[in-house]
C-alpha cells in the first residue's frame, strides 16, 4: 500500500516539467547559438564545394581530358565503322549464293522452332 502511494506521488511530482522564471530566454539564446552555427557551416559547405568545383575544373582542363575524349571517341567509332563494314561484306556474300528449296524450309523451320521456345519461355514466367 505504501508502495502505491509512494509511486503515486512520484508520478504527480514528474508528469510535468517545472516552470522556471527564465525558461523563455533560455530557450531564445539555445535557438540563437543553434541559428548562428548553422548560419556559419552553411556559408562553409557551400565555400568549400565552390573552392572544390574550381580545383577540379583546373585538374580537368589541365590533364587535357577533352583531347583524350577525343581521340578514344575517334578510336571507337573506328573500330565500330569497321564491324559494320564486316557484317555488310559477310551479309553481301552470303545474299550472292544461290539458295535452294531445301534449304529456305530448313531455316523456316528452324524460326518456327525458336519461336514456339519463344512462346514457351514467355507462358512460363507469365
Amino acid at each position: 500500500m505504501v508502495e502505491r502511494e509512494f509511486e503515486a506521488g512520484l508520478e504527480r511530482m514528474f508528469a510535468q516539467a517545472p516552470v522556471y522564471p527564465d525558461a523563455e530566454m533560455f530557450s531564445d539564446r539555445v535557438l540563437a547559438k543553434l541559428d548562428r552555427s548553422w548560419r556559419w557551416r552553411r556559408l562553409g559547405i557551400g565555400a568549400a564545394g565552390a573552392i572544390g568545383g574550381v580545383i577540379a575544373i583546373s585538374q580537368t582542363l589541365g590533364s587535357n581530358l577533352t583531347l583524350h575524349m577525343q581521340q578514344s571517341l575517334a578510336n571507337s567509332f573506328r573500330t565500330v565503322d569497321a564491324a559494320v563494314d564486316g557484317a555488310v561484306s559477310q551479309t553481301e556474300s552470303l545474299v550472292g549464293l544461290s539458295t535452294s528449296a531445301g534449304m529456305f524450309w530448313a531455316v523456316s523451320a528452324m524460326m518456327v522452332i525458336a519461336a514456339g521456345a519463344a512462346a514457351l519461355r514467355l507462358f512460363e514466367e507469365v
